[in-house]
């Protein structure tokens, strides 16, 4: 999918992992994005994606099972 207003932006779907409502601005965009609950995907762009990955429930990771990120690449999320 290519942004109609830029023309060259990569497009990725950004899936909810939490149960809750989540708004975010993109660090490299300013975009604003919208997640209503867990599973909600959402359009980014690929230039705000990495901040999006980073992003944990809680200061540090647990145990190393993952089970503290908020947000996954959706299948299929790899969009041009």
């Amino acid at each position: 999918m290519v942004d109609k207003n830029k023309g060259q932006d990569i497009i990725k779907l950004v899936e909810s992992l939490i149960e809750s409502e989540i708004f975010y601005t993109g660090q490299a965009s300013m975009r604003q994005y919208h997640w209503k609950k867990s599973g909600d995907i959402v359009s980014v762009l690929e230039q705000d994606v990495p901040y999006l990955l980073e992003k944990r429930l809680g200061k540090k990771f647990c145990c190393g099972d993952g089970t503290n990120k908020i947000f996954q690449i959706a299948s299929g999320g790899n969009h041009a």
